[in-house]
This record gives structure tokens, C-alpha cells and sequence, in this order.
């Protein structure tokens, strides 16, 4: 009798609620209409969206102190979005720069600063300097084979240059000599660009690939650095990354083989919104179809289950109205939420709905039906919305806020669906019901043969279950707070960070610090390049150019033999009919040559052949004048280049330009040092690694890597804590509720096991937990137990275990574990891998959780209750 005392107020007042709102269902149904539309309304205009770090914690936290002075000294910085130009060419990489450069200065309201470094005269006169003595001076030597080509075009920059220069490969062959650098190819790529050009396509002929050093693709790279304007808001944010990549996407469809890639932290929290929208999008879906199934196999009543349909749709609206004003926005976590109130929203009416048709198949009328209903599930649900909103809320406690918000909005979402299975779902069914529907009885009758028989076995094997599981358990447990790890790597800005951290170019995914002068800072950086676990440092020092002198040597050697060659003279331009000439010799010229290497000559006379078509083409004359023109003006600028860089200077830190000076050196005088891992910090050990590392040699060190090792150190911590607070404020719970140890010891027994057989399924399946995943096990234990205490309040009810599994119970506990279950393995679909872990995890819990209460808890029941039995025999 004390168990229901304790619970016979919840069960009453549901009674009587239920039985009113059934008596006056249109106006229950209309006032529910009118909340649902003004909660929808209050979600679509004040609810919005959040994406990074720095929402998931406290950002009081010493890390973000010194990210915050790093960029209070260096606020060019900060929130630097990087445009990265990868073309097919070095003249394609560099007018598409340009171009972007120009675009976005046009628009300050969205681009506050463009940075492009190359772009600067000094970097283009002082390349050279730049190079490695020995790469330097293997240029110098291709540049020297090079010569007589070079200065074939610059004697006659037309296409009679270009054949002078084929001409000298065609003497060579002839004579059996070297043939100019890279000759097969250049013959090659001008026949391809004259063929598409001859074709009206855009095409051009890039000298510099041609004439640099094979494989250097970092030359046709080139990356602007762009910064919104100082004072914004999170819409301004993602009008800027949305216009770049915008016009990103029209500049480089300019020029074929190119593509331009945006990344930092703006585009990747951008990227992981729409990734977390998508996601969300693709889990609601997935989760409601198969919440359809699971009703129609279960439920097989049309009329029930429109009934729970608007129960569920009322107490999502009301739960994310109330998110709406309680907490203003979502993060990526908490924007689960949607998807994760479709499975657990019906629980509770899928109890009250099956026992209400348990009633009616009993012959009970419509209305007595509905109230009893409501009576005799009134405690066992409002007890489980209790540990469901436990579970959630265990983490607001903590110091990881990004599931804290996710436990407030849950934990008053429990609120409004207890809400709505006494409200609208009595007037939903009273509306719906009719005398002549036919109620099919429930299909888990076997349950109790399966189980009475081999409870003993049950028991021996949840004994094994624990003791294996826990060892499984406890020797795996892994954390993995990279946040990279968890991103879609399918998304642009994951895909280009990537690229730059594989690139060794710099970006902040790396360690900065401060050192107060450029000694200090050398002497900082001979000691971070002893930790092993780094690759690079660079500090101001680092872009003054190294042994000057030895290149500046080899640069005016080069001077010296190539400066005649590159002296442009400007001829008359070629007339049609001098061009016509020029093209029928030359393939006169090439019909009538004699070499001895197949492969050459194969391409020399493949570039005879589309001459001659183009010669026999309609408008040959304007299409000969546009390829002149094309083709020349390419090597022109490569030459120019040339005589540009071969200008270079000695200079020192002070000669830099200002603003790259003003990036390394701060106006207070702080040196900025970047420091490079020498591991793939994706991975979180490797993370930790280079953290610890190099954290005692500069304290004060911060970036991505150190913000994530912060962060990740919370989440662990909160994890700890909000286990232990879900765990102690349910068991004290079920203690003042059922006032009975041994039943609490029931209820906790199966998710306990579920709990541990969790924990070993994720590690032997090495599914770490991450940032969002590490809600499961709180939340297992607060959404596990649920079952548990149906299953144990219903034996209560009834005079033996048996009778409880051939009731509506287990089917109901069945069913709302499953729209549970399909809730939560929806979200394994998300591209968010984060996102993906969580729902894998909990789907996994869950089913545990089910596994354990239909099987184990039954055969406990019955030991128990055959324990009662013979202790009441022998007293």
C-alpha cells in the first residue's frame, strides 16, 4: 500500500485531467491548435543556430583567456577565413587571385580585409631568394637550357617566336643534340591550346609550368586571407561565407582544372551547420517513417495512432516554443533535439493509449476507459518523465554547456509530453473513437513461456554478462574530443584545412604563442624543434630569406647569360597574310624534318596537323590572330617574371612589407611564433602529444589544439560528473517514489547491465566518446530505467510476474522503445560524424536497455517473487 500512496496523487490528478479534457475535446483541441501554432511561430523567428567550441563551454576558461590576448595582440588575425586557389597553371592561380582580391574589397560591408601577400612587388622581386640554395640553382640551370627559347620569343614575341622556338627542339632532334627543357611537352600543350582555342574554347599556354621545376604544384597555389567586418552578428557571418564561395564558384568556373576552397573557423562552424541541418533533416525523416511503421505494426488502429500523431505534435511545438525563450538557440547538439523528441514524445502516450485499449477490450465504456487509463499509468509515466528529464539535466550541472542546453530543452520537453499524453491525446481519441472499431488484443503472449522456464539461466547469464562486459568496459574506455574527427570530411572547409595542414601552410590548427622580442623567440623556437613532437617553427625570422649572399651570387649568374635573352623587343604586329605564311612553313617545316626519336617527332607532327585544319577552317585569319595573340601573351608575362625576380635585393625583417610585418611583429612588440605538429593531430593522442609538449616550454600557448585539449578535458570531466548526478538523483528518486530498496534494486538492475554492456559494445566496436556522444550513458540510465519501472509498478498491479508479460505493458514498453530506438539510430545517418557516433551509441544503449528489461527483468521478478512466496510459507 506505501508504494501506491506515494504515486496515488500523480495517478488521480491524471485521471481526472485526462477525463476532463476527453469531456471538452474540441476546446482542449482548439486551445492545444492555437499553443501549437503560437509555439511554432515563437521557434521560427527567435530560435537560431550556433556552431564551434566555443558555445560548449564556459568561455571564462584560462584557454580562452589567452586565444582572446593572442588576438587582442594580433587582431588582423582573428577570425581569418582562408581562400584557397588551386589552378592548373601558376598564370590561371594568379589571375584568379586577383580577381578574388578585387571582388571582395568591393564589398567592405561583408570583407573588412583582403590579404593577398603575393600580390606584393616585394615578394614577386625577392622570390628567388626563397628558394633552397639547391632547388635555386636547379632552375637556374633548366633556365639556362632555356635560354635560346626564351629569347627566341622575346626577339619576336608572336607566332613567329613560338616557331622559332619549336625550331630549335626540330635542329636538335635533327642533329641529334639535348632538345630544350621540357620540349615534347611544350610542343604538346601548344598544340592542345591551339586546337581549343581554334574550337572557340578558353584555353592558354602557361610558360611558367612549362619552364619551372617539375612537380612544384605549391607554385600554383595561391591563398587570401579575408576578415569579416569587426562589429557582426551570426547572420552577417554566414552572408560572408555564402558570398565568397558564391563568387568563388563563379571565378573559378573562369578557368577549367581550377577550383577554389574556403576554410577557418567561420567556414567550418558554416559548414557544420548546414552539415547539422542536413543531418537533422535526413534523422527527422527517417526517424517519423519509421515511427509510421512501428505504430501501424504495433498499434493497428488508424484512429489511435493519428491520436498519438497529435500528441507528439503538440508536445514538440511546446517544447521548442520553450526553447525558443528559455534558451534562444541551438547548438549543434542540441538541435538533435527535434529528432530525439519524435521517439521519445510518444512513450509516454503509447502507455496511456495501450492500456486505455487493454480497458476497452475489457468491455469498459469510452470515457471510464480513458480515465482509468490515466489512473492506473498516471504514476508509472509521470515517474518516468521524472529519470527521462534526470537523465537530460544531468549535464546542466556541469561545466559542458553545449548538453546542458541540449538536458534544459529535453528535460522540459519530458515536461510537455507528459503534458500532452493527459491532454490532447484523451480529446484526440475521444474525437477519433467509434463504438464499432474493432481492438485487436495484444501479440506478446509467448513472453511468458520464453522466460519462466529459463529464469535461472537468465540469471547465471546476466552474472557472466557483468563481469565480462565490465572488464571489456573499463580496459577500453575511450575519449576522442578532436573536433576534426567528428566533422563531415565531405565538407569544403574539412577538406581544404586538410589540404593546408598536408601542405605544412599555415592556418589555426596550429600552436601560436607570444614571445616579447625576436631573441626570445629564437631562443624559444631551438627549443620547441627538440620535442619530437614537432615538425616546424616559424617565427619573423623565419620569412627573412637564409644565406642571401651564396644566392644573390647565383642570381646574378643567371643575370648574366639570361639577361639579353629576356630583352623584349616590340616588333610590328603580324598582318593576316604574314601569319598565314608563318603557319604554312612551319608546317612545311615540320612535313619535311628528319628526326630520329618516334615519340617527338609523333608530337611534332601532330602540331602540323591541327595548323593545317585551323588553316582550312571558316575564319581562319581571326582565329590565327586570337591564338597569336593568346599564346604570346603568356610567355610575355613569364619572361617579364623572370627579369622581375632576377632584380632580387639583400634584405632583412625591417625591409618586409608592413603588413606582413605588422602579422609577425605586434605594435606592443610581441613576436607571434607558429609552431607545426609533426603528427596528424586529427588523431586525439597525437592531439594530446603535441599539447603537453610543447605547453611546459610556453604556457601561455594557444590556438585550435589547445582550445580542443581544454575543451576536451571538460567534456571528460562533465562526463564523469554527470553520470554520477544521473545516476544518485534516480536511484534517490525511485527510493522516495517506491519506498521499497529491493524494488529500486530492480528497477536500476537491467540498466545498470545495459549500462555496462554499452560501454563494452562501444569499445569493442571502438566507438569512441566524443563531444556529442557523451550524453549517452546519463541518458541511458535516465531513459533505460523507464521500462523498468512500468514493468515493476504494472507487477504491482497484478498477482504474479506471468500476468504482467501477457498484459499491454510489454508491448508498450516494446513499442516506445523501438520509436526510441528509431529516433536515435536516424541520427547514425547524419554526415556529422559527431552526430552520427551519438545516435549510434544511444541506439545501442537503448537496445541493450530493451534486451535486458523483457528478458532479465522477468526472470528477477520471478525469483523474487518466488522468494516472497516461500519466505511467506515459512513464516
Amino acid at each position: 500500500m506505501s508504494n501506491r500512496s506515494t504515486i496515488i496523487s500523480a495517478r488521480g490528478l491524471g485521471g481526472r485531467l485526462a477525463q476532463l479534457c476527453a469531456k471538452w475535446a474540441r476546446t482542449t483541441l482548439f486551445i492545444a491548435s492555437l499553443s501549437i501554432a503560437f509555439c511554432g511561430w515563437l521557434s521560427a523567428t527567435q530560435l537560431t543556430f550556433e556552431a564551434g567550441q566555443e558555445g560548449l563551454v564556459d568561455q571564462n576558461e584560462p584557454f580562452f583567456d589567452d586565444i582572446d590576448h593572442f588576438y587582442e595582440v594580433f587582431p588582423q588575425l582573428k577570425d581569418t577565413v582562408l581562400v584557397i586557389i588551386d589552378a592548373a597553371s601558376l598564370d590561371d592561380a594568379e589571375d584568379l587571385a586577383s580577381t578574388m582580391a578585387t571582388k571582395l574589397r568591393a564589398e567592405p560591408e561583408l570583407f573588412a580585409s583582403v590579404y593577398y601577400p603575393e600580390a606584393d612587388p616585394f615578394f614577386q622581386k625577392n622570390a628567388l631568394l626563397f628558394l633552397e640554395i639547391e632547388k635555386l640553382n636547379t632552375l637556374v640551370d633548366r633556365l639556362a637550357k632555356a635560354q635560346p627559347a626564351l629569347a627566341a620569343i622575346a626577339r619576336e614575341p608572336n607566332l613567329n617566336g613560338i616557331f622559332d622556338l619549336i625550331d630549335l627542339g626540330v635542329t636538335a632532334q635533327e642533329n641529334g643534340t639535348d632538345l630544350p627543357p621540357n620540349f615534347i611537352q611544350i610542343v604538346d600543350e601548344v598544340a592542345a591550346a591551339v586546337q581549343a582555342l581554334g574550337e572557340g574554347h578558353d584555353a592558354r599556354l602557361s610558360w611558367s609550368d612549362l619552364m619551372a621545376e617539375d612537380g612544384n604544384d605549391r607554385a600554383r597555389l595561391r591563398i587570401l586571407m579575408v576578415q569579416p567586418p569587426p562589429e557582426r552578428d551570426t547572420m552577417t557571418e554566414r552572408r560572408m561565407i555564402k558570398r565568397l564561395r558564391d563568387l568563388a564558384a563563379q571565378s573559378s568556373a573562369l578557368k577549367s582544372g581550377a577550383s577554389i576552397s574556403v576554410t577557418g573557423r567561420l567556414a567550418l562552424a558554416y559548414d557544420e551547420i548546414e552539415t547539422a541541418k542536413r543531418g537533422v533533416g535526413i534523422a527527422g525523416t527517417v526517424s517519423f517513417v519509421f515511427l509510421g511503421i512501428v505504430l501501424f505494426l504495433g498499434l493497428p488502429s488508424l484512429r489511435m495512432n493519428l491520436a498519438i500523431l497529435a500528441t507528439l505534435l503538440a508536445g514538440l511545438a511546446w517544447s521548442l516554443g520553450f526553447a525558443a525563450r528559455v534558451v534562444g538557440s541551438l547548438n549543434l547538439i542540441s538541435a538533435t533535439f527535434a529528432v530525439l523528441f519524435i521517439g521519445l514524445g510518444v512513450a509516454h502516450a503509447l502507455h496511456v493509449c495501450l492500456r486505455y485499449r487493454e480497458y476497452l477490450m475489457k468491455g469498459m465504456p469510452h470515457f471510464d476507459a480513458i480515465g482509468q487509463a490515466a489512473r492506473t499509468t498516471g504514476g508509472a509515466v509521470t515517474l518516468c518523465a521524472l529519470t527521462t528529464a534526470i537523465g537530460f539535466a544531468a549535464f546542466v550541472p556541469t561545466a559542458f554547456l553545449g548538453i546542458a542546453e541540449l538536458g534544459l530543452i529535453a528535460a522540459g520537453g519530458m515536461g510537455f509530453a507528459l503534458l500532452a499524453a493527459f491532454t490532447v491525446l484523451p480529446a484526440a481519441l475521444t474525437l477519433v473513437h467509434s463504438e464499432n472499431t474493432k481492438i485487436r488484443k495484444p501479440w506478446l503472449h509467448p513472453l511468458g513461456a520464453l522466460i519462466s522456464p529459463k529464469r535461472r539461466f537468465a540469471l547465471l547469464g546476466v552474472i557472466f554478462a557483468i563481469l565480462g562486459g565490465a572488464y571489456v568496459a573499463m580496459t577500453g574506455l575511450q575519449f576522442n574530443f578532436s573536433v576534426m574527427s567528428i566533422r563531415d570530411p565531405g565538407a569544403e572547409s574539412v577538406r581544404a584545412l586538410a589540404f593546408l595542414q598536408a601542405k605544412k601552410i599555415e592556418s589555426d590548427f596550429i600552436i601560436m604563442t607570444l614571445a616579447p622580442n625576436m631573441a626570445e623567440a629564437e631562443h624559444l623556437k631551438e627549443q620547441l624543434l627538440l620535442l619530437p613532437e614537432v615538425a616546424e617553427v616559424r617565427t619573423p625570422q623565419t620569412y627573412v630569406a637564409r644565406d642571401q649572399q651564396e644566392k644573390l651570387y647565383i642570381i646574378e649568374d643567371a643575370v648574366f647569360f639570361l639577361g639579353p635573352a629576356l630583352q623584349i623587343r616590340q616588333p610590328a604586329p603580324l598582318d593576316p597574310l604574314s601569319r598565314q605564311k608563318a603557319v604554312k612553313s612551319f608546317i612545311e617545316r615540320i612535313n619535311t624534318s628528319a628526326g630520329q626519336d618516334p615519340a617527338t617527332l609523333k608530337s611534332l607532327q601532330n602540331l602540323a596537323s591541327v595548323f593545317d585544319a585551323l588553316l582550312r577552317s571558316p575564319d581562319s585569319d581571326k582565329k590565327l590572330q586570337h591564338i597569336d595573340e593568346e599564346l604570346t601573351r603568356t610567355a610575355l608575362r613569364q619572361i617579364e617574371r623572370l627579369q622581375t625576380s632576377l632584380q632580387a635585393q639583400p634584405y632583412d625583417f625591417d625591409d618586409l612589407p608592413a603588413e606582413m610585418r605588422a602579422r609577425l611583429v605586434a605594435s606592443d612588440g610581441s613576436v607571434r611564433v607558429s609552431i607545426f605538429p609533426a603528427e596528424d593531430i586529427v588523431d586525439v593522442h597525437a592531439l594530446i602529444r603535441f599539447v603537453n609538449a610543447v605547453q611546459p616550454l610556453s604556457p601561455q600557448a594557444t590556438g585550435r589544439p589547445v582550445i580542443e585539449t581544454g575543451v576536451g578535458h571538460i567534456v571528460v570531466t562533465s562526463f564523469i560528473e554527470a553520470g554520477l548526478y544521473a545516476f544518485i538523483a534516480i536511484t534517490l528518486l525511485l527510493i522516495i517514489v517506491l519506498r521499497n530498496a529491493h524494488d529500486t534494486a530492480l528497477v536500476l538492475a537491467p540498466i545498470i547491465l545495459a549500462g555496462i554492456l554499452t560501454i563494452a559494445t562501444a569499445n569493442y566496436f571502438n566507438i569512441p566518446f566524443n563531444f556529442a556522444n557523451v550524453i549517452a550513458i546519463p541518458l541511458i540510465f535516465g531513459l533505460g530505467v523507464d521500462s523498468a519501472i512500468h514493468f515493476v509498478l504494472r507487477t504491482k498491479e497484478e498477482t504474479s510476474p506471468d500476468e504482467v508479460v501477457t498484459s499491454s505493458t510489454p508491448q508498450a514498453i516494446l513499442l516506445s522503445s523501438l520509436t526510441t530506438i528509431g529516433a536515435f539510430a536516424s541520427l547514425s545517418f547524419s554526415p556529422h560524424k559527431g552526430i552520427a557516433s551519438m545516435g549510434t551509441l544511444l541506439t545501442v544503449g537503448i537496445t541493450w536497455s530493451l534486451i535486458c528489461t523483457l528478458l532479465v527483468l522477468p526472470a528477477l521478478l520471478r525469483i523474487s517473487h518466488e522468494a516472497r512466496g516461500y519466505l511467506k510459507k515459512n513464516d
